[in-house]
């Protein structure tokens, strides 16, 4: 169903996602610049039917099973912030991993709370899974706060001290089962990102995302595998990409990686990491990436939950849609935030964050230069630096008071905001944008 419709006076219904609903607004015709959502393609498979095609036809030929025999295999799965269909993707891997000597399964939480009831029913799930199968395998999500689980395996170029999970370190072979959009500072979500961050010790996430978030390049739709020679240097997943080589050595990496939208299947590749990756972000970029002129007034959604169930999370629509507003211009987030501030492991980790929000830039910056630096303060700065060009109205069910101390501007009625801007200027285009989490909005 589409979720803009005409009304009275040419009055445009627009509706963006909040929470698990939708929130309804409404814009003169003439007056809408553009609405912007994720392209959903005709072709769309079941999880289970696309995974088996793409591993009965793998990119380079090598068959997974063919791949294990015999082996060790160390295979990662996305935990509970990510979209993927979790119970699939496993099944499909496990169905192939019954000649492997042996599995062992780590739920790549990162810096993520291992002990969020989501993760552990993951942990359940593959349990139960590799169980069916008869696989002899052992499942681990990865805990970054507890350093006695974590080996250190070299320094990158970049002086990022690597450590990983040590039950990662004995695998013959790795695969990974990963999703991929669009990401505000490592380009794109993608396999190599379960290596760092996914199964690396907090100290090391912490140097290499507060080390190297304050260069501009630093930025989506920028990696290092991008098809466009232009949009290959990002000096953290530089970084990322020196980590995986020297957890992995000269062992193999495979990847089944996905593109998901609502349960369905837009795109799926089974192969090497770099082939897969590489062919991954040049379907992504046809799905999520978008070139507008820019306006003056934006209106932004997350998506919904679970991408804007809190502000943590949901305010990278704003990173990833700034491309899109001019210098000076003012932006309508509607993110509901409906659990809070953060998902922390601890009180003290939300409390952290926050503080860390209500920080001027300058300050977020000469903290990121320290080597004891708080490890949310990288996010911290990101938000921060987009006053440098924007104003931000906030309509969420987090108070106005936090709000307010995090510089958003309330906004209890966002449909005032948006008739507020066109008094102001009758001639205004607006442009909506939903789901701005998977995606990637560049000014043209």
């Amino acid at each position: 169903m589409s979720n803009i419709s005409g009304g009275k006076m040419g009055l445009k219904e627009v509706k963006l996602s909040y929470g698990e609903g939708k929130k309804a607004l409404h814009v003169p015709e003439s007056n809408l610049a553009d609405f912007i959502k994720p392209i959903s393609p005709d072709e769309r498979l079941d999880p289970a039917e696309a995974f088996e095609i793409a591993l009965d036809n793998p990119v380079g030929g090598k068959r997974l099973e063919d791949l294990v025999a015999g082996k060790k295999a160390c295979v990662t799965i996305e935990d509970s912030s990510r979209s993927q269909p979790h119970e699939a993707v496993v099944s499909a891997l496990s169905s192939r991993l019954t000649g492997a000597r042996m599995v062992q399964y780590i739920v790549a939480t990162g810096t993520h709370n291992p002990t969020d009831e989501r993760n552990l029913k993951i942990k359940s799930m593959i349990e139960d899974v590799a169980g069916s199968f008869g696989l002899n395998f052992d499942v681990d999500v990865n805990a970054s706060r507890e350093p006695d689980r974590f080996d250190y395996v070299g320094t990158t170029t970049r002086g990022t001290e690597i450590r990983v999970n040590k039950k990662a370190l004995d695998a013959d072979i790795f695969i990974t089962g990963a999703d991929m959009k669009p990401h505000y500072f490592a380009g794109y979500s993608a396999a190599n990102k379960h290596f760092l961050p996914g199964i690396s010790a907090f100290d090391t996430v912490r140097s290499n995302h507060c080390g190297l978030i304050k260069d501009r390049k630093s930025n989506y739709g920028r990696h290092p595998w991008h098809y466009d020679e232009k949009r290959r240097d990002n000096p953290l997943v530089y970084d990322m990409l020196d980590a995986m080589n020297l957890v992995v050595e000269d062992r193999s990496v495979y990847t089944l990686s996905t593109i998901n939208d609502a349960g369905d299947i837009l795109w799926c590749q089974f192969g090497p990491i770099e082939a897969v990756t590489r062919a991954g972000i040049k379907r992504a970029d046809e799905l999520y990436s978008f070139g507008v002129e820019p306006v003056r007034h934006l209106v932004a959604s997350p998506g919904g939950a679970a991408y804007d169930s809190y502000l943590y999370t949901g305010i990278r629509a704003m990173e990833l849609t700034l491309e899109a507003v001019q210098q000076g211009g003012e932006v309508l987030w509607l993110s509901e935030c409906a659990d809070g501030i953060h998902t922390g492991i601890t009180q003290q980790v939300v409390e952290d964050f926050y503080n860390a929000m209500k920080m001027d830039l300058q300050s977020l910056s000469d903290c990121l230069d320290r080597p004891d630096v708080k490890f949310h303060m990288y996010k911290a700065y990101r938000f921060k630096r987009l006053f440098e060009k924007i104003k931000i109205y906030g309509y969420s069910s987090l108070s106005d008071e936090i709000l307010e101390s995090v510089d958003i501007k309330p906004a209890n009625d966002p449909q005032s905001v948006i008739d507020g801007w066109l008094q102001s200027d009758p001639d205004d285009k607006i442009l909506f944008v939903d789901k701005a989490n998977k995606l990637a909005v560049y000014g043209t």
